[in-house]
This record gives structure tokens, sequence and C-alpha cells, in this order.
């Protein structure tokens, strides 16, 4: 794993858009096989949105919060980062051991599965063009814009719109999505006074409103008490454009019967727009050819119906890689 900057220019086999969990799966694949293979990806560390902020001395996962038995393959992930000491076991509501956490935070977990890896991130890439029966990917890494040349199969694990998009100068024939593929996400992460806050489970309803709180703090003992505060799909959804101002006051309105009075600027917010497949797309993955390369389209939004979250995006990772076999 390293972000240093790509040799330009280079030319690989097999490449792969994206580092979270899928697309590291399908490194350590290859990986394991021999092949040549390169995954780049733009944000700054493994792991997608298995992501940790630090934010007023306390520390929050504000991605994926916790891993949890989802299916064979995630319980693969879990025993490997159980024996790593990257995962303990906890209780999530009252009374259900079923959660796992990592006590470094869950972006840890991403930078351990990447470690003996050929990945590099920082490294967005802005297009993709055929060139020659190859793909001529352009990657930005920083201020230096370098090119990388894919000759067998390209693989995208990043959020469908995003992937389609890059990959409109190949206008190739991809099915039609009726319905949004993704579900938005507002995280408030909000530092809070130890002395009043009651004791309670890792993760609970919110008082009023609907969304949901986690005691992140209970995860980590180096930090100063956090918690999350996840607004529900739908508020998620009515609140995305609002101004930053309004989705602060709200998330401090929903939790203050359990915290009490929060200032604003004890408060960091996240969105993601693309959080959670909607379980619309039942597809495993979006495939075609371009210019003699196969390419791929999976991650956590395909397999509708089969498996959710981090399981169907291991499992779609899966099921595309075995087709290029």
């Amino acid at each position: 794993m390293t972000a240093e900057p790509l040799p330009p220019p280079q030319s690989v086999e097999t490449c792969v858009i994206g580092s979270g969990f899928g697309g590291l799966s399908i490194a350590a694949s290859l990986e394991a096989s021999g092949a040549e293979y390169l995954v780049v990806d733009k944000g700054r560390t493994p792991g997608g949105r298995a992501a940790t902020r630090r934010f007023a001395d306390s520390r929050f996962d504000h991605g994926l919060p916790f891993l949890t038995d989802k299916g064979p393959l995630t319980r693969e992930l879990i025993s490997r980062g159980e024996a790593a000491g990257m995962l303990r076991q906890m209780e999530r509501f009252d009374g259900e051991n079923d959660a796992w956490y990592s006590p470094a935070g869950i972006s840890a977990l991403g930078k351990h599965l990447a470690m003996d890896l050929n990945v590099r991130n920082a490294a967005k890439v802005t297009s993709i063009e055929p060139e020659s029966g190859s793909l001529r990917l352009t990657v930005e890494q920083g201020e230096m814009t370098t090119s990388l040349r894919v000759v067998q199969n390209l693989i995208l694990t990043a959020p469908i719109p995003q992937a389609l998009e890059l990959l409109a100068a190949l206008t190739p024939d991809w099915p039609e999505i009726e319905e949004p593929p993704y579900r938005e996400a507002i995280v408030a992460m909000v530092r809070v006074d130890p002395a009043r806050l009651p004791e309670g489970p890792a993760v609970q309803t919110a008082p009023t409103g609907g969304g949901t709180v986690i005691r992140d703090y209970m995860k980590f003992d180096d930090v100063k008490p956090g918690i999350s505060f996840r607004f529900s799909p739908e508020q998620s959804r009515d609140l995305f454009e609002a101004s930053e101002g309004e989705i602060v006051a709200t998330a401090l309105d929903l939790i203050e019967p359990l915290t009490g009075f929060i200032p604003a600027g004890m408060v960091q917010l996240m969105k993601w727009r693309y959080a959670n497949g909607a379980g619309t797309v039942s597809q495993p993955y979006f495939e075609t050819v371009a210019d003699g390369v196969n390419v791929r389209v999976c991650g956590d939004a395909f397999l509708a119906g089969e498996a959710d979250g981090t399981e169907a995006s291991l499992l779609s990772c899966r099921s595309a890689l075995e087709s290029l076999a």
C-alpha cells in the first residue's frame, strides 16, 4: 500500500478502481494468483466507507461503525480481523453480541488488509478512454497527472453513478436503473460531556424523531467521549441539501433528551451521497468489453434481495472477478 505517484507511463493487466473491502478482496485474490494488477483509489487511505475521523480529541467511525455477520464472506473477513487483533466483538444492542469493531478505528482494518497489496491511494481516475486495444486511464495525484494503460481487465467498485460516469466515453449498453441505487446518509459526530451521558448500549434509537445514536467512545479507550448521530435514510434524504447549520441544529434537537445541551461547535458532519445500496439492482455486476478490455462494475448496491452491506460488496466483487477467469 502506498500513496507514491504512479511512474508515468505505466501499463498493467488488471486495474481495480476502489479500495474498499470489495476492491481489497479482489486485490487479495489477484495477489494470491500471481496476477499483475494495480488498485487505485481517490481516498487518502484504503477502506472506502469504512472510515475513521478524529475531532475534538474524540474518534468516530463515521462510515461503517461496525461489522456484522451478514453471511459467509463477511464472517471470513471478521475471522481475519480477529486473528490479526484488528477486530473485537461487542454488544451492539442490549444483550446482542453481534457486532465487531476495531479498537484502532475501522479504517485501521482497511489499512491492514491493504498492507501487502499493490494499492495506490490519493490517486483519482478522472477519465477512461479506449486506445488501440487497451484502455487509457488518466490519474490525478495531487498536482501531478499521469496515465495508466489497462490491457486486460478493468474492475470498478466505485458507486454505480460514479463508475458509469467514468465509463461514459465507452458508451456501453448498460442495463436501465429505474430507481436510485443508493440511499444518502448524514452522520453528526458529537463531542459529549461524559458526566451528562447516561449509560446505555453501543447503539440505540434516538429519543425523539428517529435516527440512531452510536456511542463511539465505547470502542476507544484512548480518546475523549464522542457519539455519532446517524439520521435515518428518510431524514438524510430530506436534509441532504440543507445548510450545515440547519443539519447540526436538527441533530442536536433530536439527541438533547439523551445528551443535554451541546454547543454547535462540538459537532462535525459527514454526508455520504452513496452510503448504502437501496435494494434496486438485482444483478451481481455489470459487464461489457471495451476495446478488447473486460470491464466489470460491482459493489454493495448489487445483489438486491440476496445480500446487503459488506456481504453484498464482497459477493458482487467475487462474482465479477470469477467471471473473468
